[in-house]
């Protein structure tokens, strides 16, 4: 069980509703089954309480090093290989842990694997090294180089938690001496009467995110991304550090002539052709 969040809350009503039906799960576990919680999200937590005596072991995780969790992470960093951490099992054995995928939410996911891998008897350091072997999903945080480059391609996530997760992400990868991290971005679309609100919002975080010196955003569409600007000038980001480009075509040949070895970064977002300008 990953987590219980506000979704489906139209058909499925309040949060405590969706924490509820998701225990149904847990609580229907058949004799000698096994649950794995996310010990860091208190509403998974609680499930415990609903684990029929008959059941197996319940496992719990977390990201946040809980020291009473079976499985959990410390020391996570992020570079231009992908993310790095330490995992401690239920025996208390540690093993450094390598994975291309970035992200708060993949070490997650991976602690629920070592999990399930420990529940069907499997070594720690035999999982350590299946997880260096897993590929990102194209388009979604996924890592590659390109002419001494690193380059975050986060272009199908459109939405504001993943936005917001994406250039945190960037504000925490190692750089070299004299690299420096950029984020390329139309912002969001399709948000309804709040979308202004949402970039602004996304324009700070990405100031937050964007702090050593050097470091760039490029902004592509003048109209549609006034006012992730507006959030980046209410941060104080550097106005002469903000580019903008008409079109990622646009954008792309402007960082042709802009990065060099050691930069990082980040396509935020890909929207088509039609809201060019």
């Amino acid at each position: 069980m990953t987590a219980v969040g506000p979704a489906h809350l139209e058909t499925m009503g309040p949060v405590e509703n969706i924490a509820r039906i998701k225990g149904d799960l847990v609580a229907a576990l058949t004799p000698g089954g096994q649950a794995i919680l996310n010990a860091d999200d208190p509403r998974v937590l609680a499930m415990r309480e609903r684990v029929p005596t008959h059941a197996g072991r319940v496992w719990t995780v977390s990201v946040a090093g809980r020291d009473d969790a079976d499985i959990a992470a410390s020391a996570v960093s992020y570079g231009p290989d992908g993310a790095r951490f330490t995992v401690r099992d239920d025996t208390g054995e540690t093993a450094e842990v390598h994975t291309r995928l970035l992200g708060q939410h993949n070490v997650l996911n991976v602690l629920l694997a070592v999990a399930a891998g420990r529940a069907m008897g499997l070594r720690l350091r035999q999982i350590a090294h299946a997880v260096a072997r897993i590929e990102p999903v194209a388009h979604r945080l996924a890592l590659r180089t390109e002419n001494g480059v690193t380059v975050i391609d986060d272009a199908f996530n459109s939405n504001p938690i993943g936005a917001r997760n994406a250039v945190d992400i960037l504000g925490q990868m190692a750089v070299p001496e004299g690299g420096r991290r950029v984020v390329v971005t139309p912002g969001m679309v399709e948000m309804g009467e709040r979308e202004a609100e949402l970039n602004r919002a996304f324009g700070e975080d990405i100031a937050r995110a964007l702090t050593q010196p050097g470091d760039l955003a490029v902004l592509v569409g003048r109209k549609q991304t006034a006012p992730i600007r507006e959030g980046l000038a209410a941060a104080g980001f550097p106005a002469e550090r903000v580019h903008t480009a008409a079109s990622f075509f646009e954008a792309r040949d402007l960082l042709a002539g802009l990065l060099h070895d050691g930069d990082v970064v980040l396509y935020e977002n890909d929207l088509p052709d039609t809201y060019s300008e």
